[in-house]
């Protein structure tokens, strides 16, 4: 992205990599709702929200880096911001695992303790937002610990913790909620656009337009095959949806 604006508009390099760190890292909430609607393959979902979680590590890690850089607090010396930037990931990124991991055990644990669904609904909006405030405060990814916090939850505290009863209670609740926030943040950001502005900037939102298509095309097309060989392969067609 960042070489595509920099060519098309000519962009300082430093602030072409940024802007690309910024919009680079995929929202998959309106696909994967309609992935829903549709009944997609399990698997095509997990892998467009796999990448969405993965980008959210990744994102944070080079913008904060490219910030730097980009203010002057940073010199731009590749050797250095490799070995920087690999640490901060690992960090970012496990660091989000392990603070996710602990508190939805902690939390599994505790709603074992008693049989009431608006306790144990409350406990898991705690422990969702917790992990959230707590991964903030060290600095590593919020976004991983609270998923990885409700994967706990969801598997282990779930079925340990939790009657039949309190499982339909507590799985309404989060689709409610999971329904106004999706909601709500396509509403804001309906209010936030202002048509006169995307009009005077056409030729800039095209250009960063083509420079995600071209990078979704690299991402893709040029890596997929690369991880086919470790993994289960991803089948063309799942490589086209993922690109789009």
């Amino acid at each position: 992205v960042g070489a595509v604006v920099h060519w098309g508009l000519g962009m300082p390099w430093a602030t072409a990599l940024l802007f690309g760190a910024i919009i680079c890292a995929t929202d998959p909430v309106s696909v994967l709702a309609l992935f829903k609607q549709l009944g997609l393959p399990k698997r095509l979902y997990v892998l467009v929200e796999g990448e969405s979680l993965l980008n959210d590590g990744t994102a944070v890690v080079v913008f904060r880096i490219l910030l730097g850089v980009v203010m002057g607090s940073a010199a731009i010396q590749p050797d250095a911001l490799l070995v920087s930037s690999l640490r901060e990931f690992a960090f970012t990124v496990f660091g989000g695992l392990a603070v996710g991991g602990v508190i939805g055990y902690l939390s599994s644990k505790i709603t074992g303790y008693f049989d009431d669904h608006l306790l144990e609904i409350t406990l898991t909006t705690i422990a969702a937002y917790g992990s959230f405030l707590l991964a903030e405060s060290i600095h590593v990814s919020p976004v991983i610990a609270v998923v990885v916090a409700g994967i706990v939850i969801g598997s282990y505290g779930r079925e340990r913790g939790m009657s039949p009863a309190t499982q339909v209670s507590v799985n309404a609740f989060w689709e409610y909620a999971a329904f106004v926030v999706n909601s709500l943040v396509f509403l804001l950001i309906g209010l936030e656009i202002q048509i006169t502005t995307l009009a005077e900037k056409l030729q800039l939102v095209g250009w960063a337009v083509a420079g995600m298509l071209v990078a979704r095309i690299v991402a893709i097309y040029g890596l997929t095959p690369l991880s086919n060989r470790f993994s289960e392969r991803v089948p063309m067609a799942f490589q086209h949806v993922l690109f789009w």
